[in-house]
């Protein structure tokens, strides 16, 4: 089994021996943790097979070589006759019961690596807390959510039929953002169900912009899949034109007898979409029967407000009469597929004889006509005893087939993670993948089997935005499936759907076997995912960091650079710093010399924060009293020890106590004791910092800077920080909390903020979980300097942040006393930092000059 790395130094090791692989002919003795010898890979691409061996080392892929590998610690698979493809990504998932069900065996028995759930307009929401306890409990896969357009309307207008007032829509949009800025991956919409049906096609579009602006996808169950298929094309395509934004025809399909055939046209206006410079695709699952609830028969209007008001509706007998007639016609016309019998009881609850049988069973079961006035009563009956979840056997083989056919085609399952023995599920829950392979490339022909291994791969990475992964590639993440393409088929039927497939033999994640040999390992070798707008470049400095050759080589001016160093000397400046792409693209003054951080420690401790919350060993929740945290006379009032954790790192404590290690400019300014509310005000107040710091090693039982050596310091590789020297405690009588300043060089720190540039991820490792990155850097308040504050970093936000210098929202900074900044704008994977000599009085260097100097930086980039 492939070892885990435990250090970052294993990310560059294996790195140097991937790139020594690629740019030489030299592939004798390496030091690997796996071999996959004699295989065929097929690379994701698109492109034919070859005979090629791949070694993975720690989560990645080190080396796919056409002459044989050899390592002395190698773990070695012999894979002659199979194939080696990239993990599968499964773009609608619904991966719902994966607390319940982490290890999510029903999708990794397909070759499954990556799940993209919240599909159908429905997904958690919030979402952070959501990614968080999934990180704290593990995933079996990689996991990505989206944001759920439904979800968040229920949130807001409940299930009413109406459009949203502009309040409720700007709350709509304030969430989607959220969601997105949370780490989803874009936005998906369920408009044939409860409440996104009652959706006008401008409340979409409004929402489909925010993800547009963070780089998310568009994926939608369509308005309509039977008769009104066209007109529900035609809206999804004119929603990606009129948002900008990339588009999913989810799980596409025709829907109904007197649609078959119907997908040469909705094919057609994807294909002249695309000609017109609309990014369409489609993920399809390979199957002549859907699922969803029993509820899908009844028209729309009968179920607003819910199950209640539908119930209501019924005791109307002309309300009811006209619920009746539009379950018959949709069971005549649409998902009903005109007979009784294609509709098929998945799951039960008040009714388990019935999983597995149809409507006509059901209908005979009690002496009655299976006619479809027969059926609209059951429909009826069925909803009022709790409703059912059923498969709907009403779609053409030859529309499947013919979508499947199409180059811009994805593999989706529409599978719910589920182990055998609950209920009566849809086969594509244990087989959608290998039933590709087996039987639409081995026995029909539909595809070449490269071309199959690309809709699964590669293509889908591209459309979600999954760097690194979708392609056997060194360098890339190491989730692959080893398979038998003469014997790879799914097993589960209609009739006995709890099998799993056969002919998956291997299956990695991340580099770690999931499942070998065809016996599943019950491992949690997934990662969540996260969107977000941090680089994820693979490049981080060692023991020592390195140089562009040139300024220019990194896409900078070395004129205009040279601009910058002239003003610096004009000013108090002592070291600057630019980190571009994880190397240096310039660098003058004493980077090398420890300074005083000031109150950049704050951010360093929020940064230390964050393990340890998402752990659960602190709660933001937490307030002063119940931590028992109060200070010397005059001491904290009841109402103050009811500021919490999370107003302490919000600077929204409502505590104005002297504080240790404060200005005299700040003890001024400070409000009176009791003037404001905990979590009302935001006021830069040091006492919050100080009391969190004690927070922080009261409940972790760790010294804080013993935690910033071991979980920062030693990990990144800091080059100058020696604890002994360059931290210490202030202690004092104004207050019993003691203030904790560190020393740091302007290159270790530039290694802080290229933590928080890749996410919290340092080579492998998730240092800082990514969620706490993207949490504690979004603005809370807003700030007298302009722009906001997170938990402890200082955040452009509405177009403000430094004087003289426009910065995209999203970047943030730790600021310290008269002018230390390390500067991190993620969306470019770029650092800035700036040090003053604040040893000696003069050291200083205002926001404006600051401001000034980023703008004459920033002016060097090279315009692409």
């Amino acid at each position: 089994m492939a070892s885990k790395p435990h250090l970052p130094s294993r990310f560059f090791a294996c790195q140097l021996l991937a790139a020594f692989l690629v740019f030489t002919s030299l592939v004798g003795a390496a030091e690997f943790d796996v071999i996959l010898t004699g295989g065929t890979v097929i690379d994701g691409t698109g492109a034919k097979g070859f005979r090629a061996d791949v070694a993975l080392c720690g989560q990645r892929i080190a080396a796919v070589s056409r002459k044989p590998l050899r390592s002395s610690n190698a773990h070695v698979i012999e894979v002659n006759g199979l194939v080696i493809a990239p993990g599968f990504i499964d773009m609608h998932a619904h991966i719902d019961p994966i607390t319940r069900l982490p290890e999510a065996r029903s999708m990794v028995s397909q070759g499954v690596t990556t799940a993209i759930g919240g599909p159908d307009g429905s997904a958690p929401w919030p979402l952070a807390p959501y990614l968080q306890q999934l990180e704290q409990q593990g995933v079996g896969p990689n996991v990505c959510l989206l944001v759920g357009h439904n979800s968040v309307r229920r949130a807001v207008m409940a299930l009413d039929d109406r459009a949203p007032t502009a309040a409720e829509l700007a709350r709509m949009r304030a969430m989607v953002a959220e969601a997105m800025d949370d780490g989803a991956w874009g936005i998906s919409t369920g408009l044939k169900y409860l409440p996104g049906s009652f959706a006008k096609i401008d409340e979409v579009i409004a929402l489909s912009r925010e993800a547009a602006a963070r780089d998310g996808y568009y994926t939608s169950h369509l308005r309509e899949e039977g008769l009104g298929v066209m007109d529900a094309v035609k809206e999804a395509i004119e929603i990606g034109r009129q948002a900008k934004i990339p588009i999913v025809l989810t799980h596409h399909k025709v829907i109904g007898q007197p649609m078959w055939g119907k997908s040469r046209e909705t094919l057609a206006l994807v294909d002249a979409a695309r000609k017109a410079g609309i990014d369409v695709m489609m993920d399809q699952y390979p199957y002549t029967a859907t699922y969803t609830g029993i509820t899908v028969l009844v028209p729309a209007w009968a179920r607003a407000g819910g199950t209640a008001k539908f119930k209501m509706r019924l005791k109307d007998s002309v309300l009811r009469a006209k619920i009746k007639k539009g379950i018959i016609f949709n069971i005549v016309n649409d998902r009903g597929g005109g007979d009784l019998r294609r509709v098929q009881f998945g799951l039960v609850k008040w009714q388990r004889a019935l999983e597995g049988k149809t409507l006509h069973d059901w209908a005979m079961m009690k002496g009655l006509r299976p006619t479809p006035e027969t059926g609209a009563e059951l429909v009826i009956e069925a909803i009022q005893k709790g409703g059912a979840s059923c498969i709907y056997h009403v779609l053409d083989e030859d529309d499947v087939a013919r979508i499947m056919r199409h180059p811009f085609t994805m593999v989706g399952s529409d599978g719910r993670l589920t182990e055998p023995g609950t209920g009566h599920p849809h086969p594509r829950w244990y087989g959608a993948f290998p039933r590709v392979l087996g039987h639409y490339v081995r026995e029909k022909k539909i595809l070449p089997l490269a071309e199959a291994v690309r809709k699964m791969t590669s293509l889908p990475a591209a459309r979600v935005g999954l760097g690194q992964r979708g392609q056997v590639k060194p360098g890339w993440f190491a989730d692959l499936v080893v398979f038998d393409p003469k014997t790879v088929i799914d097993k589960a039927t209609f009739e006995k759907p709890h099998q799993y497939p056969d002919g998956i033999h291997h299956v990695f994640i991340n580099g770690t076997l999931a499942i070998e040999g065809g016996k599943f390992l019950k491992v949690r070798a997934g990662k969540v995912l996260r969107r977000a707008s941090h680089s994820q470049a693979t490049m981080f400095p060692g023991k020592d960091w390195e140089r562009w050759a040139t300024p220019q080589a990194g896409g900078w001016s070395t004129e205009k650079l040279k601009a910058a160093r002239a003003h610096t000397a004009t000013l108090k400046t002592a070291a600057v710093m630019i980190v571009h792409g994880g190397k240096v693209v310039d660098e003058w003054g004493e980077t090398k010399r420890v300074f005083n951080c000031h109150s950049m420690r704050k951010s360093i401790l929020s940064a230390l924060y964050g393990p340890h919350v998402w752990a659960g060993t602190i709660k933001r929740s937490s307030t002063l009293g119940e931590l028992g945290i109060d200070d010397n006379a005059p001491s904290l009032t009841d109402v103050e020890k009811k500021a919490a954790v999370a107003d302490l790192l919000k600077a929204r404590s409502g505590v104005y106590h002297p504080a240790l290690y404060e200005t005299k400019g700040m003890a001024a300014k400070r409000p009176k004791r009791g003037s404001h509310a905990p979590g009302t005000f935001w006021y830069y107040n040091n006492w919050d910092f100080n009391a969190a710091c004690a927070i922080f090693e009261n409940q972790t039982g760790h010294g804080v800077f013993e935690e910033f050596e071991k979980r920062l310091a030693g990990p990144l590789n800091m080059q100058d920080f020696v604890r002994a020297k360059h931290t210490q405690y202030v202690t004092g009588s104004d207050s019993v909390h003691p203030a904790y300043p560190f020393q740091l060089s302007a290159r270790d720190l530039a290694r802080f903020g290229l933590l928080f540039a890749r996410g919290g991820r340092w080579g492998d490792q998730q240092i800082i979980p990514h969620g706490w990155v993207t949490e504690s850097t979004r603005p809370y308040s807003t700030t007298e300097r302009g722009g906001g504050y997170g938990y402890m970093w200082w955040v452009a936000a509405n177009g403000k942040f430094y004087p003289n210098v426009t910065l995209p929202d999203g970047a943030f900074s730790a600021n310290g006393y008269r002018g230390h900044k390390v500067l991190v704008i993620p969306q470019w994977d770029l650092i800035i930092v700036h040090r003053v000599n604040t040893f000696e009085q003069e050291g200083s260097v205002s926001t404006a000059e600051f401001g000034k100097l980023v703008k004459l930086i920033l002016d060097a980039r090279l315009k692409n």
